[in-house]
């Protein structure tokens, strides 16, 4: 348990560095060191040694099909991301993206992170990392709300209050 708590206070801190940084406007947000440890963190923690459930084939099935969802939704939203055209900051496109993945939930990369590692420890059946995912999905709402509240609320008003009337921030939204 010693390990989950350390690799979980890392992960705060990065998300703490990279918002301080972003914020006093003296770095990106996201640097690829802070990207770096942040992917590190959410896929090295249910490797580390822990209780586990039993081995059960199911328990494999359901959280392979996680992991593979997580990771085309990943791959779908870079993508799209990479698509809207060259910008100097990792988390400022030139434009609104509502395309794609975008247009189910405006932060589809943290749902893919977060689809991602309950998947692994879903297959992995982790009971630790179990218990840690209410935290990791706390985190990723904390550090998506910051990103709207931030950069996208002033960056584009009235587009993006429409935006967030019609799509979910990490879950889509059903009418």
């Amino acid at each position: 348990m010693v390990i989950q708590v350390t690799w979980l206070f890392i992960f705060i801190l990065n998300l703490l560095i990279l918002w301080s940084t972003a914020l006093s406007g003296k770095g990106t947000m996201y640097t690829p060191a802070g990207l770096i440890i942040w992917v590190f963190t959410m896929v090295y923690l249910p490797f580390t040694p822990q209780p586990q459930l039993t081995s059960i084939l199911t328990w494999n099935i359901i959280g392979t099909i996680i992991l593979l969802l997580g990771l085309v939704l990943l791959t779908a939203a870079r993508i799209k991301f990479i698509q809207t055209g060259p910008f100097s900051d990792y988390s400022q496109p030139p434009r609104l993206i509502t395309a794609g993945p975008y247009k189910l939930v405006r932060h589809p990369q943290s749902l893919a992170l977060i689809l991602i590692f309950i998947g692994i420890s879903v297959a992995r059946g982790v009971i630790n990392c179990l218990y840690l995912i209410p935290v990791i999905i706390f985190f990723h709402w904390v550090e998506s709300f910051l990103e709207e509240k931030i950069i996208l609320e002033k960056k584009f008003p009235n587009q993006y209050r429409e935006y967030q009337q019609r799509v979910g921030m990490l879950l889509p939204k059903f009418r």
